[in-house]
């Protein structure tokens, strides 16, 4: 235990020094079955173009692990979509409290999560773009190295964060 704790001590320091240096990076390592991987991370403003580059390819991983999860809460608390405002959207799949169209709201919620991670937020009203001006976004792939299959990612910044 106290090696796991040293190795991601060791990589925590590791991050944190190449992220004051610069901005991306690379880690090559093995996942637990011994494939090689590697980790990269990114720093960006949130709003700045590359930040949408990164954030583009990672809709589907993205909408594949919040879907079940949003889909879940819904299912159990149908009576959110009449109280937060996100999930107004979803309202006309209620058709009534026992009837809710599930493959419509499984659609509909995917292509939410989708269009988060496609979004411009360069286009973003001035109110908007002064809360996200100073705000980094930190990101970390993990790709298998054979074949260069997506695995994970983490996003995370001051305002908004995810991981799949």
């Amino acid at each position: 235990m106290d090696q796991l704790l040293q190795k991601k001590a060791d990589w925590l320091l590791y991050v944190q020094q190449q992220v004051a240096v610069k901005k991306t990076g690379s880690l090559f390592t093995e996942d637990k079955k011994g494939r090689p991987v590697s980790l990269t991370w990114h720093a960006s403003s949130i709003i700045a173009p590359e930040c949408s580059l990164i954030m583009k390819p990672l809709a589907d991983l993205a909408a594949s692990a919040y879907v079940p999860v949003e889909l879940n809460f819904l299912k159990k608390h149908p009576e959110a979509v009449n109280q937060d405002d996100f999930l107004k959207r979803y309202q006309p799949f209620f058709t009534s409290p026992n009837a809710v169209d599930l493959k419509g709201l499984e659609g509909q919620i995917g292509q939410s999560i989708r269009g988060i991670y496609h979004m411009d937020l360069s286009n973003l009203s001035e109110q908007m773009l002064k809360k996200f001006k100073e705000d980094i976004y930190f990101f970390v792939t993990v790709r298998d190295l054979g074949s260069d299959r997506l695995y994970h990612f983490f996003g995370n910044s001051g305002i908004w964060g995810g991981r799949c």
